[in-house]
């Protein structure tokens, strides 16, 4: 799950473009909800396998 959360990261900027331009949201809101929400989603998931 961290290598995916990685992964996902290294993309964000992208992601956020693309989701700007698909469905024109504000760049900065795709930033900081569609780039980084899912790594850090990933990262809570993950933390909680751990503790199990």
């Amino acid at each position: 799950m961290e290598r995916f959360a990685q992964a996902l990261e290294k993309r964000a900027e992208e992601t956020a473009r693309r989701v700007t331009l698909q469905n024109g949201m504000p760049i900065w809101l795709a930033q900081r909800f569609e780039a980084g929400f899912p790594a850090l989603l990933l990262r809570f998931y993950a933390g909680m396998v751990a503790e199990t």
